[in-house]
């Protein structure tokens, strides 16, 4: 073991030693327009009302809206003490509301906001014994519904918009570490033309039928169905293990970290489920084969494979986990709809990549990364829909990318609506925040604490 006069490397390994060096090089690399954010990136969501915003949930216990085109963040969202570990969003039922961000958290809690006026909504209590480390939204019947997973092993159905406790799942041994609504509402021949994009249309087809839920622990899958049951004042729904199912589903070698289905279609209305594990596998689950196994995409380095995004379109899928690199497969990348092709991983990340999004359409589409490492970094995919002559720079004009050149040396300031390049005012800091100049000091501190800020 090497020996060493630094004090702050006392008890440290040669290798813990050789790893923090490493991080500190990479850290320095500019790949993916990173936006450096005070504490540690945990969850992500799209925001619905612009296409160049997402929701971020941190370890210091804030959640933030971000642009990632200006590298600004337009909101904040304040309450939490503890890091929030997992992110989603409901869908207003009209044009005149706004969607509520729901945000799990290590306190056992789950806390909400209007996404609009950002004031704080529902606290979720006393639903579980340890932390939430999975949470998701859906309409059951006419009840507006949160979902939670916890580290306790059981799931909690919540009344969305009260918050009282409607029923407690119990069938997972370990903790649950993801859940998923499968957005499948009926069979084909049950299919009478709704616009799944249409959300008065889909609130009405939703309310006729009862959803399914899949949940992930450990290498297996439950599956849960939810039924409306208006008749029952108390609850207004009832969920059980889903009806003829033998057992759990055990699809994977390794340990399951993410769930997610893409998004429904009028082609095809019943997608597919995916999964990625701690094997490095990104698994498809074929509903018309009895949830078995039809397609596995591998990383490179088969690391454990943390998170998974699924484009609006299905044509390109993105995997990232803990060796920090982002993976991405074009599933139509030749003549056939089936030729699958692997890009080009990006690397930029210097720590364990936790969640990713995939926005945009067409020479707009990138991939968002959100990281241990305290950034969120964008990634271009319009160079495969761009024309053989197109410059470097009509693709990043296009993407409106190039924005975030002008932003390589700004700080991202909580709440403000420009970057700020150099030392900025804490009193204009504080001004953006809403919150007196000793608060931010105090928040400050809080962020600098070492154990959850970067």
């Amino acid at each position: 073991m090497t020996s060493t006069r630094d004090a702050g490397k006392f008890f440290q390994t040669d290798d813990s030693i050789a790893e923090a060096k490493r991080k500190a090089g990479k850290s320095r690399n500019t790949n993916g327009q990173p936006i450096k954010l005070p504490s540690k990136v945990l969850a992500m969501v799209a925001d619905p009302g612009a296409k160049s915003s997402v929701y971020v949930a941190e370890s210091s216990g804030l959640a933030r809206r971000v642009d990632f085109v200006t590298h600004s963040t337009r909101h904040i969202f304040t309450g939490a003490s503890a890091p929030l570990t997992c992110l989603a969003l409901s869908t207003p039922t009209n044009a005149r509301s706004a969607p509520t961000l729901f945000a799990g958290c290590w306190d056992r809690t789950i806390w909400s906001w209007n996404t609009s006026s950002r004031e704080r909504g529902v606290h979720f209590r006393n639903g579980h014994r340890d932390f939430v480390k999975c949470i998701t939204w859906t309409i059951v019947g006419t009840l507006s519904v949160l979902i939670s997973g916890s580290a306790d092993t059981t799931i909690v159905l919540w009344d969305a918009n009260s918050g009282a406790k409607l029923q407690v799942l119990q069938g997972h041994s370990m903790a649950v570490a993801a859940i998923a609504i499968d957005p499948s509402l009926g069979d084909e021949d049950d299919d009478d033309g709704t616009d799944q994009g249409n959300n008065t249309q889909m609130l009405a087809k939703l309310q006729a039928k009862p959803r399914t839920l899949f949940s992930a622990s450990a290498r297996s899958i439950n599956q849960w169905t939810i039924i409306p049951t208006p008749t029952n004042p108390l609850s207004k729904l009832m969920a059980a293990a889903s009806p003829d199912v033998s057992g759990p589903l055990t699809p994977s070698d390794g340990t399951i970290y993410a769930l997610t289905f893409p998004y429904a279609t009028t082609e095809d209305p019943d997608p597919d489920l995916w999964l990625t594990s701690a094997d490095g596998a990104i698994l498809s689950l074929s509903r018309d084969d009895d949830w078995s196994v039809t397609e596995t995409l591998n990383t490179a380095e088969g690391h454990h494979v943390r998170t998974i995004a699924i484009s609006e379109d299905r044509r390109f899928i993105a995997a990232a986990g803990r060796d920090e690199d982002v993976y991405v497969w074009d599933m139509r990348s030749g003549p056939s709809a089936s030729t699958v092709k692997q890009l080009p991983k990006f690397d930029g990340h210097f720590d364990e990549v936790v969640s990713l999004l995939i926005l945009g359409k067409g020479i707009e589409t990138r991939v968002v990364s959100g990281s241990l490492d305290c950034t969120l970094r964008t990634w271009n995919l319009g160079f495969i829909f761009a024309p053989d002559d197109a410059s470097p720079e009509d693709l990043d004009f296009t993407n409106r990318l190039m924005a975030g050149n002008a932003f390589d040396n700004a700080h991202l300031i909580p709440g403000g609506d420009d970057p700020v390049v150099g030392e900025a005012n804490p009193d204009d800091i504080a001004v953006h925040l809403g919150v007196t100049a000793e608060e931010l000091h105090d928040l400050n501190e809080m962020l600098d604490d070492g154990e959850f800020g970067c």
